[in-house]
């Protein structure tokens, strides 16, 4: 609103500067065009304001079913993240990971519920996620812990 505030001064000044009577009546045009896009604009001002007045009713006087509704939504994305884990991965029960279809390579079970895809490091007695915030760790249920082996001085006496 400055803008046009500064062009109808400017225009003014104009006006009173001009000899020509021709150049002083369009340059009256001009501004009471101006004029009628300010109050335009005022207009569009006013009815937004009374929208969102009209959208804070309604959410306030609806808000258990756009509570429902929001629930409703983010089950259907669970399913269908669901939906998305079957297509690319099959879960291994024994280990409690997801192995890809594409890759064959072992992925968080916690990160893939949260739709974040990391892979985890094999190591000799499981896997471990490598997610700084997650860094879960699988069991390797086939893994044997070595026996120690007794010093042979035990041995004998």
């Amino acid at each position: 609103m400055g803008a046009i505030k500064d062009i109808v001064d400017l225009t003014n000044q104009l006006i009173s500067s001009v000899k020509d009577r021709k150049f002083a009546a369009e340059i009256l045009k001009i501004q009471t065009l101006i004029l009628t896009v300010q109050k335009d604009d005022a207009a569009l001002v006013s009815k937004n304001l009374d929208l969102e007045k009209k959208i804070f009713t309604l959410e306030k006087s609806h808000a258990e079913e756009i509570s429902k509704l929001e629930k409703e939504i983010s089950a259907f994305k669970e399913k269908s993240s669901a939906k998305i884990l079957q297509d690319k991965y099959d879960f291994v029960k024994e280990i409690g990971i997801y192995k890809s279809k594409e890759s064959g390579h072992y992925f968080c079970a916690s990160c893939l519920m949260k739709n974040i895809e990391s892979p985890l490091t094999e190591t000799q007695s499981g896997w471990r996620c490598e997610l700084k915030d997650c860094g879960k760790f699988y069991s390797n249920p086939s893994h044997q812990i070595p026996k120690r082996k007794t010093p042979s001085y035990f041995h004998g006496r």
